[in-house]
């Protein structure tokens, strides 16, 4: 069975995206990658190596460090919040 993540936007306060993910691609994919591959803005001046702390998502995670699998975890749906979408 395919997850899905729902992109909600908090200064919008819309839904912005909702993605399905097949599970053959939740291995080797941080969070901010998966999200930068299905369109989605995420902010980085560090290019993913964690130390700008630009890509934080959901008030506190920072998306380059946590991987996809480790966000959806046994979630049929996650949410992940952008606070500038």
């Amino acid at each position: 069975m395919n997850k899905i993540i729902i992109v909600k936007g908090l200064a919008s306060n819309k839904i912005v995206q909702t993605i399905s993910i097949p599970h053959s691609n939740l291995k080797n994919m941080s969070l901010m990658d998966f999200l930068r591959a299905n369109a989605i803005t995420i902010a980085s001046s560090c290019n993913g190596e964690g130390t700008c702390k630009k890509c934080i998502v959901n008030n506190e995670l920072i998306s380059c460090q946590i991987s996809l699998e480790n966000f959806i975890n046994d979630a049929e749906v996650s949410i992940v919040e952008v606070a500038y979408l």
